[in-house]
């Protein structure tokens, strides 16, 4: 059962005024009335769902409207609002009732007025548009009847009580839904990660093998060093040119590194920053090219522009170069051609820069096309894909305002992405190869 706000402040310079209102109020033990007959009437639910309607109001009342004012505040910050304030339009020497009423919503904005005037000081319309609550007003005209001020005080105390009720109702609502959002915020961070972890696992072989090679180099020219050393007139020239053998090598597994490090990142802040274009295909490419190329599949790369930056969370990027990689080596995987290749077209066009990746497979049929970016669609067999790579991709492009589609119009399979050019410079300053196996080996280390 709710408890109806009883709390009411009665404003009027007039002591005859504040005591009528304030006798229409008072309840008296035992007595019927046509307002109690009414509220029988109206109020006739279950008593388990609806408010007490008892006519026990509390009352306080002020000769002006400042003095009103500061009980409302005193109210307020005790946590005892009123729920109802009747306000007289005039009240010399002090200020007016609409400059009352302002200052009350100014505190207590929900609360109800009624106002009390024999005058037309003011018309409807400069009422309304001076008040900026005009839903929560009563106009009033005096003399009023006792049976009017009841049957107002009764609607009013109820109508800001469930309020009250409601507000609180839609505020745990919005915390409920909050928390539902973090939720689902969380649990789709989680599955991008999965699938950035699950398309990495892919490229797993073929990737251990390019680590592998050169560190065999690595091993050989080693050993070969420490021959070298071990002759007491050992030819400085041939420990040097080792020694660029291996700093090279080096470099070359650095970057492998550097690339994986790059996509397994996990960064929800979405922040976009400008990167080159180039380094994350190289990226891509140093994570995915050696499984291709032990499988006899071709990549066929256009040569990227240095001076092509795009403003972007490269991670996302990156990700999806290699979703849409990783489906292609998959297609191609179960194609019976000859011939197998993977190509990657880029171009500006109109400040955007247009990237192609076409597989020399035969296509999408027509009744999948449609399918293919739902979430969690998948053609490949039973524990052989997530299905959220091209929804993944899809969303990452959006994300950037950028475009991704299918060309329906070419004749083998061709994805397209369309991202904004950050801005085109004819000389990058990219990082010092050294410094940067410098920097990863203490990293290490």
């Amino acid at each position: 059962m709710v408890t109806i706000n009883k709390r009411i402040i009665i404003v009027d310079d007039n002591e005859d005024v504040r005591h009528e209102i304030s006798l229409a109020l008072r309840h008296e033990e035992g007595a019927t009335n046509k307002i109690t007959d009414l509220e029988n009437i109206l109020f006739s639910e279950s008593k388990e769902n609806t408010a007490s309607f008892d006519q026990s109001y509390e009352i306080t009342t002020a000769e002006q409207g400042l003095e009103a004012v500061e009980c409302v505040r005193a109210a307020t910050e005790a946590k005892k609002p009123y729920s109802l304030a009747f306000v007289d339009m005039r009240m010399p020497p002090g200020i007016d009732g609409l400059e009352t009423i302002k200052r009350i919503w100014t505190i207590a904005p929900y609360t109800e007025i009624v106002l009390c005037t024999a005058f037309s000081d003011h018309s409807f319309e400069d009422i309304m548009y001076t008040l900026d609550n005009p839903q929560r007003l009563i106009i009033l005209k005096k003399p009023f009847d006792p049976l009017e001020i009841k049957q107002l005080a009764a609607s009013l105390t109820t109508k800001w009580t469930y309020g009250v009720e409601n507000r609180l109702n839609v505020e745990q609502l919005e915390a409920i839904i909050k928390e539902r959002n973090q939720f689902l915020d969380a649990e789709r961070a989680m599955r991008i990660q999965n699938a950035k972890m699950a398309a990495l696992g892919e490229m797993a072989g073929g990737i251990a093998h390019e680590i592998n090679n050169p560190l065999a180099i690595i091993c050989g020219n080693a050993s070969r060093m420490k021959r070298l050393v071990s002759h007491e007139n050992f030819d400085k020239q041939s420990i040097d040119g080792v020694a660029d053998k291996i700093l090279q090598t080096s470099h070359r597994i650095s970057k492998i590194i550097q690339s994986m490090l790059s996509v397994v990142r996990q960064d929800n802040s979405n922040i976009h920053q400008p990167h080159s274009l180039q380094k994350m295909i190289n990226d891509c490419l140093a994570i995915c090219q050696e499984k291709f190329r032990t499988h006899g599949i071709d990549i066929l790369v256009d040569p990227v522009p240095e001076s092509v930056w795009v403003e972007c969370d490269d991670t996302q990027i990156i990700q999806v170069f290699i979703n849409l990689l990783n489906n292609a080596f998959d297609a191609l995987q179960t194609s019976d051609e000859e011939e197998k290749w993977l190509k990657i077209h880029f171009a500006i066009i109109g400040g955007k820069i247009e990237i192609r990746i076409i597989d020399s497979g035969p296509g999408i049929p027509d009744h999948l096309q449609e399918k293919i970016l739902q979430p969690f669609f998948t053609t490949k067999p039973v524990g052989a894909g997530t299905g959220l790579g091209l929804s993944l991709t899809s969303s990452f492009i959006q994300n950037h305002k950028g475009r991704f589609y299918l060309d329906k119009t070419n004749s083998n399979t061709c994805f397209v992405i369309e991202l904004d050019v950050f801005q085109q410079k004819s000389k990058i300053s990219l990082p010092n190869d050294d410094l940067a196996l410098k920097r990863n080996v203490e990293s290490t280390l």
